[in-house]
């Protein structure tokens, strides 16, 4: 009879699905844990920590030195004996702050008009120039530990190794905090209003507000091949084979928006 009930329940435990159906928006973001420092509990056991980093200045250097960059990236990513993934952030930028640095204020003298004729071609620059994307590199290390305290001294040691990986390949690398993790996540889950996020850890700790309510939207829905985020409508792609016949340049090129008709057809 004990053998039947084991059989029994590993049977049962293998038909259960890997996944449950969120029951709200918040159950959507999987992230267990947060602290000030950046790093993530985002399943049992397991923590993450992201850093930005800076674009490699590889398409105006010679082919000799770009071999070097590449030969670098590789050695770089044979070293990396834990769990990471590259996250390209196409974000808005915050149009407001920039058109005030750009833009000349009226004062209501003789030369307001040459102002305006002023501002009329910068606002088409802005336009044609996509100065309303700003892009952001995003490396996330994943690691298994037991605890936060075991995760934060594994990523004291791991981020030495990183800053040296990347200051080989002219790369330089800044770990986020928080604060700044959770504004990458807002931005997101809530396109276009980017400029209301504002989170306070010890204010959220006195009040017992779940940091989720303030990153995620109202309403996220499902379908077979995309999902709905409100009025916007979302679908991955994924890349099965990248044929050696296109530029190395196609993905910068897919990933910025800069891909003329030409190219795309």
């Amino acid at each position: 009879m004990k053998l039947f009930q084991d059989k029994f329940s590993i049977y049962k435990k293998a038909g259960e699905p890997l996944y449950k159906t969120p029951k709200s928006v918040q159950e959507c973001i999987e992230l267990l844990k947060i602290a000030q420092d950046g790093i993530f509990e985002v399943a049992g056991n397991r923590y993450s920590k992201s850093y930005l980093f800076s674009d490699v200045n590889y398409n105006t250097t010679s082919e000799r030195e770009q071999v070097g960059i590449f030969e670098s990236y590789c050695k770089f990513l044979n070293a990396m004996d834990v769990e990471f993934k590259v996250t390209i952030n196409n974000k808005n930028r915050n149009m407001k702050a920039l058109r005030e640095k750009v833009l000349f204020q009226k004062k209501g003298d003789r030369n307001d008009r040459e102002r305006d004729c002023y501002n009329q071609i910068m606002e088409k620059k802005i336009v044609e120039g996509k100065q309303g994307i700003e892009q952001e590199r995003y490396l996330t290390v994943s690691i298994i530990r037991k605890n936060y305290e075991e995760a934060k001294a594994a990523f004291a040691s791991l981020e030495a190794v990183l800053q040296k990986g990347f200051g080989e390949l002219g790369s330089s690398l800044a770990a986020l905090n928080g604060v700044e993790r959770l504004r990458v996540l807002h931005d997101f889950y809530r396109m276009g209003e980017e400029e209301y996020f504002s989170f306070d850890f010890e204010e959220a700790v006195r009040a017992g507000r779940d940091y989720k309510d303030d990153i995620c939207n109202s309403m996220l829905k499902f379908y077979p091949t995309c999902m709905q985020d409100e009025k916007r409508f979302a679908k991955a792609l994924f890349i099965k084979k990248y044929p050696s016949s296109l530029s190395d340049r196609f993905l910068t090129e897919l990933a910025t928006g800069t891909m003329s008709r030409k190219s795309t057809s």
